[in-house]
């Protein structure tokens, strides 16, 4: 048995040597700064894929529900179903706001903030001395495109709540996520109101 732990512990200071001398030949000068602005270089491309996204899956949630609304509407009297109105119709209206999202977002942001998207920070230098409006932009928009899958997949969850074996609290789990997208898209906005509330 202290033969065993021997040997891992000889492994694990093997392992720890050469990531020692690994790390003292190579000098990495990126920065997260650097990271982030790297990837902000492809954050356009990624949130029309995204906003395409959002148009193709609204398109197909509205055509099926068309279809499922269709398929209601042909029932006769003999057929039973138990399927009501409530599904067809939360996907005919959650493919609607899905296929206006931009439109939609704007609204919702302009609801919940008073005014349009920002795209920099109000602010400038806290009273602790460090300037977060730096420290932050390289990230608002990585944080932005994580707010729009957020809205997608929180109308994605509205509708799965109505199927038939959906879990409890999918309704408001969802709608979190549009809330919690909307403030992440806006997330210089959100940023400004709790700095403004608790004084930061």
């Amino acid at each position: 048995m202290q033969a065993v732990s021997l040997s891992r512990f000889k492994y694990i200071f093997l392992l720890l040597l050469l990531s020692s001398q690994a790390s003292a030949v190579i000098v990495d000068t990126t920065t997260l700064t650097d990271l982030f602005e790297n990837l902000n270089s492809s954050m356009n491309a990624i949130w029309q894929m995204l906003t395409a996204v959002a148009y193709l899956t609204g398109f197909s949630m509205t055509c099926s529900a068309i279809y499922r609304l269709k398929k209601f509407g042909e029932r006769t009297a003999f057929m039973h179903n138990s399927k009501g109105l409530l599904a067809p119709s939360a996907l005919f209206i959650v493919g609607v706001f899905l296929m206006w999202s931009p439109s939609f977002i704007d609204i919702m942001v302009f609801s919940l903030f008073g005014s349009d998207v920002q795209s920099t920070l109000s602010w400038e230098n806290s009273t602790s001395g460090i300037d977060w409006a730096e420290a932050i932009a390289p990230m608002i928009q990585t944080i932005q495109v994580i707010g729009f899958i957020a809205f997608i997949r929180g109308w994605m969850l509205v509708t799965t709540s109505t199927a038939e074996q959906s879990q409890p609290g999918s309704v408001s789990k969802g709608f979190i996520h549009v809330v919690g997208g909307v403030m992440a898209i806006n997330i210089t906005g959100t940023m400004d109101v709790l700095s403004n509330t608790f004084g930061m």
